[in-house]
């Protein structure tokens, strides 16, 4: 399906993904992220992703609930679509959206997600979560802050995820590549913190900092996390 030129830039221009009808379908010509399938999420822990959120399907409805809106905003999805002018947004959805606009001559409507996360994004200071079902809890808690903090599978050393300092002045990461399988970025730390990239961590992704190997580690509930110390940083993530 074919999605206005207009619509396509915007999306391009902000980098975010989308979510819905018929975003499955016409993603990967427009060479746009889709929530549902374009990065591959690890399975199971998509699936607690899902229910957590109540999102369990790719032709989802609005969201409605605030919870699930904030999971949007967690995985960095930028536009929502829908299809058919039949799924008409609520009162609260109308408050989490940015814009919403019928398109008359195609079967649906766009809305844009206020609030959503940045693909790539620095904070100062780590929550510690035992599995994944702690950490989607954690995260989509009205109190969680995902712009200044992160949760962060504890592995068994949850003293590696202490706070550090105030997140205020932690600048974006600037893209330098962004590939399906090669992502570069440079970022620089007032302090040391850690940099949170919502792409799956998916089993075969290596990360390297100033040309070493890092680990990486399980980010809100889906995503992935590195730590980094302060200072200017060249980061790479390889598949």
């Amino acid at each position: 399906l074919q999605l206005p030129a207009s619509f396509v830039e915007d999306v391009h221009r902000g980098g975010g993904r989308i979510s819905g009808v018929p975003a499955p379908i016409s993603a990967p010509y427009h060479k746009i992220r889709d929530f549902f399938g374009v990065t591959g999420f690890v399975p199971a822990d998509y699936d607690k992703f899902l229910k957590a959120t109540g999102i369990r399907s790719v032709y989802p409805r609005f969201p409605s609930e605030s919870g699930n809106w904030r999971a949007l905003r967690l995985a960095s999805v930028e536009w929502i679509l829908c299809g058919f002018h039949t799924w008409t947004p609520t009162d609260a959805d109308r408050k989490n959206m940015a814009a919403f606009q019928w398109k008359e001559e195609l079967p649906f409507a766009w809305a844009r997600v206020s609030g959503s996360m940045p693909r790539a994004y620095a904070v100062s200071s780590a929550i510690p979560a035992g599995n994944v079902e702690d950490s989607l809890r954690i995260c989509l808690d009205p109190s969680f802050d995902p712009s200044k903090e992160v949760v962060l599978l504890s592995y068994g050393d949850s003293a590696s995820c202490g706070a550090t300092q105030d997140a205020a002045g932690y600048p974006l990461p600037e893209w330098v590549r962004d590939e399906p399988m090669h992502i570069e970025l440079r970022q620089t730390m007032p302090a040391g913190g850690f940099l949170v990239l919502t792409e799956s961590d998916y089993p075969g992704w290596k990360a390297r900092v100033d040309g070493v190997r890092v680990p990486i580690r399980r980010a809100n509930g889906l995503f992935m996390a590195i730590s980094l110390p302060a200072g200017s940083h060249q980061i790479e993530f390889c598949y």
